[in-house]
């Protein structure tokens, strides 16, 4: 039991990486926590792409620009979102424990999409946006397509950065993490920022993958955004459950 790996490439530059992505035996490494829950693998081709330079935050006029291999701990210290995004600064401080957060990598939180991630529902309230490059093309994605279609993009693709419009943080905003600590994996992940004229919501560990709830958002109705949310069972807590403590923090929102 383990992992194999028969070659292993850490390319330092980005073109060097999309040509050995390009074959469909390849795996990507960034963070590596994924590779913690990983049992019996076999991997033909390993490239790590923690050595291009891909670790960054930066603004201009209108966005944000975040790195995909940027570590949520130096997301969370970086003086740009310290200093003139406390939302998301706030946000950060509730996922996971240091030594988690100094591993995972924002592309590889966005790409993965485990059903418990707390970075990706905070990016789709922020309506972030993906941007994909290949050897042959490259892709501006919402990142909630980006999540339904992801099936296209595991091969041949790496995620550049994730782009938010400084405009999309609107005028109220709040995100929750529903769990036994910080630490802890969370059993409901719950954001929405509001603007003049709009309002965005995700939830996500329903159990299955975070959600914008888009149908809700137009009709501001708590039934509908229970029913959109398709919350399901698992074995740290039910359904039910999860529908109660939804409604509770929708009823904040749109009711």
């Amino acid at each position: 039991m383990g992992i194999y790996i028969e070659k292993f490439y850490s390319p330092q530059k980005i073109r060097d990486a999309l040509d050995l992505i390009s074959e469909n035996d390849s795996k990507i490494l960034a963070g590596s926590t994924s590779l913690g829950k990983a049992k019996n693998m076999k991997i033909k081709k390993m490239v790590n792409i923690m050595k291009l330079p891909l670790s960054y935050v930066k603004e201009d006029e209108k966005n944000i620009y975040i790195g995909a291999t940027t570590t949520i701990q130096d997301l969370l210290e970086n003086p740009i979102i310290q200093n003139k995004f406390p939302f998301i600064h706030s946000a950060l401080l509730k996922f996971g424990a240091w030594g988690i957060r100094t591993m995972a990598t924002v592309g590889g939180s966005v790409f993965t999409s485990f059903s418990w991630s707390d970075v990706t529902p905070l990016f789709m309230v922020l309506d972030a946006k993906v941007f994909i490059i290949s050897k042959n093309e490259e892709r501006l994605l919402p990142i909630d397509n980006f999540l339904d279609d992801k099936g296209e993009y595991i091969n041949g693709y790496l995620l550049k950065e994730i782009i938010i419009e400084k405009d999309g943080c609107g005028v109220e905003r709040e995100f929750k993490k529903i769990a036994l600590s910080s630490f802890d994996i969370a059993l409901l992940n719950f954001a929405y920022v509001k603007g003049n004229d709009f309002i965005r919501i995700s939830v996500g560990a329903r159990p299955g993958r975070p959600i914008r709830l888009k149908q809700a958002e137009k009709d501001r109705s708590l039934d509908t955004a229970i029913r959109e949310a398709k919350l399901g069972d698992d074995f740290r807590v039910t359904k039910t459950w999860r529908e109660k403590v939804l409604r509770s923090l929708l009823s904040e929102v749109i009711a």
